[in-house]
């Protein structure tokens, strides 16, 4: 029986200060974020299901 481990990413910040989604900016020359780098380490240490919880104004974006 595989266990089952949740995680939950709070990315709801609209990131005013820094003048865009922080989530969702890209961190590499082929364009990976800080989110796709803490999801492919959730996966890699056993969660199998990834909940991203962001806000009204941003769901658009993430979708």
């Amino acid at each position: 029986m595989v266990e089952k481990r949740a995680l939950a990413i709070m990315a709801a910040g609209l990131g005013s200060r820094f003048g865009s989604l922080k989530q969702l900016y890209p961190v590499t020359n082929t364009n990976y974020s800080i989110l796709d780098f803490s999801i492919f380490d959730a996966i890699s240490v056993g969660f199998n299901t990834i909940v991203i919880i962001v806000s009204k104004q941003t769901l658009k974006t993430f979708k």
